[in-house]
C-alpha cells in the first residue's frame, strides 16, 4: 500500500471473480503470499470463492451443500481479508490509482472516449465517426490491449517518481523492495489446488461430471455414490482434483479424454456455456432455426470441442439461419410463417428427433 506497486492485474469485458482470481494469481507470483488483504465489497470480491467464509460474519445465508466449501482461495493462502467501508472512496487507496492509470495511460490512447461527456477528448470523432456513410473498422483487440498495459505497468512500477507520502521521489519497485521483509512463495505444486474452480458432485460409475465433461480415474470405482469436491484449475479443464468430504481431503486427480493436455482454460468454457445459453434463448423466443435447435442440446463441452476443431464433432456442416427456407422457419411458440401447417419430421445430424414445422407451397 505505501509503495503504490501493481502487483497484479487483469482486463476483462464483464468483471468477475474469475477476473479477481486471476488478478491475484499475478500478485503471488509477483510479490508473494500477502498476510493481509483490503478488497472491495462488490459481490465478485466476497464470493464464497475467493473470500470464503470471511463474509459470513455479515449474515449472508449459505445452503447447506455450500458449507463444505467453506475455505475461499484468500482462506487457503493464509490471507486475512478485511473488507472496505462500503460507499466510501477513501478507504481503498487503489481508487487514487485509477486516475494515474487514466491520466499516463487511457488517455494516450487513440480510441479514449472519456468516462463522461465532460472528459471526452474533442478529437475522439476521428476515431470513431462514420466515413463516406461506412462506420470505421477498429482492429484494436482486447489482447492488444492486455499487451500494452502489461508494458504500462511495468515502466510505471519501474520508472514513476511518486511525490505521494513515504516514497521520497522514488519508483514503486525501489519503495517496494525497501520494505520487504520477506516474500512468501507459494509452492508451485500447489498451484493446481488453489487457484481452481471448486464444485460437489456424487461420483457416478462414468466418474464425476462437469460441465459436460466426464473425468475419470480407475480409484473412483470405490467412491461410487459419495459425495467429492472437484477442484479443475483455471488454466487446464482438462484434469481435476478430487478431495474428499466434509474433512476436503486431497485424493486423487481425475483426466477427461475429450480435453486431455488441450490447453483449454475456465475462460473458454464459460463461453461455450454462453454459447448454449443463447442458442437456448434462441429457440424459446425466435426464430427455431437447426443451428440453435443443435446448440442447445448440447452441453458446454461438445460446445467447446466443436469450436477447438472448427468444425461440428460428427464432420458435418450444419446450415445456418440464413440457409433455412422462409418455409421450414417457424417462430417458437407462436403461428408458423403460412397457413395450413403440414408436421412432417426434419431429421438433424446430430439430434435426429427435433420436429419442424413448414408450409407447402
Amino acid at each position: 500500500m505505501r509503495s503504490r506497486k501493481i502487483l497484479g492485474w487483469r482486463i476483462d469485458l464483464i468483471p468477475n471473480t474469475l477476473t479477481i482470481v486471476r488478478s491475484f494469481s499475478m500478485l503471488v507470483d509477483t510479490g508473494g503470499l500477502p498476510g493481509n488483504a483490503l478488497i472491495d465489497n462488490g459481490k465478485d470480491f466476497k464470493s464464497r470463492w475467493f473470500a470464503g467464509s470471511a463474509w459470513k460474519d455479515r449474515k449472508v445465508k449459505l445452503d447447506k451443500e455450500g458449507m463444505f466449501l467453506m475455505d475461499g482461495i484468500l482462506q487457503e493462502c493464509g490471507c486475512k481479508a478485511h473488507f472496505a467501508t462500503p460507499y466510501r472512496g477513501q478507504s481503498k487507496p487503489i481508487e487514487r490509482l485509477f486516475g494515474t492509470v487514466i491520466q499516463l495511460f487511457s488517455k494516450s490512447r487513440d480510441f479514449y472516449t472519456g468516462s463522461n461527456t465532460v472528459d471526452a477528448p474533442e478529437d475522439r470523432q476521428l476515431y470513431w465517426k462514420r466515413i463516406n456513410g461506412r462506420d470505421r473498422i477498429v482492429t484494436y483487440t482486447l489482447e492488444k490491449l492486455r499487451e500494452d498495459f502489461g508494458r504500462f505497468v511495468s515502466w510505471y512500477n519501474s520508472c514513476w517518481n511518486h511525490s505521494g507520502n513515504g516514497m521520497g521521489g522514488g519508483t514503486p519497485d525501489e519503495v517496494f523492495f525497501a520494505n520487504l521483509v520477506s516474500k512468501r512463495e507459494m509452492p508451485r505444486e500447489l498451484r493446481k489446488y488453489i487457484f481452481t474452480i471448486r464444485e460437489q458432485r456424487v461420483v457416478q460409475r462414468n466418474g464425476v461430471l462437469l460441465d459436460g465433461i466426464s473425468y475419470y480415474n480407475e480409484k473412483l470405482i470405490g467412491l461410487i455414490g459419495d459425495r467429492v469436491e472437484v477442484r479443475r484449475d483455471i488454466n487446464d479443464i482438462g484434469k481435476v482434483a478430487v478431495f474428499s468430504l466434509p474433512d476436503c481431503v486431497y485424493q486423487f486427480d481425475a483426466e477427461s479424454d475429450m480435453f486431455k493436455d488441450s490447453g483449454c482454460t475456465e475462460e473458454q468454457i464459460r463461453k461455450a456455456r454462453a454459447s448454449q445459453k443463447k442458442a437456448k434463448e434462441l429457440v424459446k423466443t425466435n426464430v427455431a432455426d437447426a443451428d440453435a435447435i443443435r446448440k442447445s442440446k448440447m452441453t458446454p463441452a461438445e460446445i467447446l470441442a466443436e469450436q477447438s476443431k472448427g468444425i461440428p464433432a460428427d464432420g458435418t456442416r450444419h446450415q445456418s439461419p440464413a440457409e433455412i427456407p422462409l418455409e421450414m422457419r417457424k417462430i417458437a411458440g407462436g403461428e408458423p410463417l403460412k397457413p395450413a401447417p403440414t408436421k412432417r419430421k426434419l431429421l438433424l445430424p446430430t439430434d435426429p428427433g427435433v420436429e419442424l414445422l413448414y408450409a407447402e407451397g
